[in-house]
C-alpha cells in the first residue's frame, strides 16, 4: 500500500512540475516548444501515428522509508489533437539504461490519453490492474541513454481503458527528450 501511495505521489509531483513549466520563453504563444521527440503508433480500429509537439523527461529522487526512491517520468503531448503518452519507471537506486517490464507486481506504468486537455479525458493504463497475474508482461520501457540533460529509448505496451474495456496497443515508440533532474 505504501509503495502504491508513493507511486501516486511521484506521478502527481511530476505531472504538476511538467505542466507548470513553460520552456519557450514566449508569452505570446501558449504552445510550449522544445527539442524533445516522442513518436509511436497507437493501434485502435485503425493505426494512428503519434508525434508529440512537446516532449520531456523528469528524473526525481525522493525518500521512502529508510531508502531513496527514484522516478524517471517521460511525457509527450500531441496538442493539436489532445493526445498524450507518458510512462514512469520507479527504482530503489539510480535508474540506469536497460529494459523495464510493465508488470502487475512492479510500479512501472504507462498511459495513453485522448482528449488530454479537456474536462473529460479518456485514459488507457498499462499494466492492466484488473489482471493480477504477475507473470504477464504488458509492455517494456527501454532506456538506451541517460545523461545529465537528456534521455533516449524505446517503448511498447498494451493498455486497458481506465473506466471501460477497450484496448490500445502502443508500438514502435521512440523518445529522445530533454531531462530535468529534481532532488539530486
Amino acid at each position: 500500500m505504501k509503495k502504491n501511495l508513493l507511486s501516486i505521489v511521484f506521478i502527481c509531483f511530476a505531472l504538476v512540475f511538467t505542466n507548470s513549466c513553460d520552456n519557450d520563453g514566449n508569452d505570446d504563444d501558449n504552445t510550449p516548444q522544445n527539442d524533445g521527440i516522442l513518436t509511436a503508433v497507437v493501434n485502435e480500429a485503425n493505426p494512428i501515428n503519434f508525434e508529440a509537439d512537446f516532449a520531456e523527461a523528469v528524473f526525481t529522487k525522493g525518500v521512502g522509508g529508510s531508502s531513496n526512491l527514484y522516478a524517471l517520468y517521460v511525457t509527450g503531448n500531441e496538442g493539436s489533437i489532445d493526445r498524450n503518452i507518458n510512462f514512469t519507471v520507479y527504482t530503489n537506486g539510480i535508474t540506469t539504461t536497460g529494459s523495464y517490464p510493465l508488470k502487475f507486481n512492479l510500479n512501472h506504468n504507462a498511459y495513453y490519453y485522448e482528449n488530454y486537455g479537456s474536462d473529460e479525458p479518456f485514459a488507457w493504463l498499462s499494466p492492466d490492474y484488473s489482471n493480477t497475474d504477475t507473470a504477464i508482461i504488458h509492455g517494456t520501457i527501454t532506456f538506451t541513454e541517460i545523461t545529465e540533460t537528456r534521455t533516449t529509448g524505446t517503448f511498447e505496451y498494451t493498455a486497458k481503458e481506465n473506466l471501460g474495456t477497450s484496448i490500445r496497443t502502443v508500438t514502435n515508440g521512440t523518445f529522445n527528450v530533454p531531462l530535468k533532474r529534481q532532488g539530486f
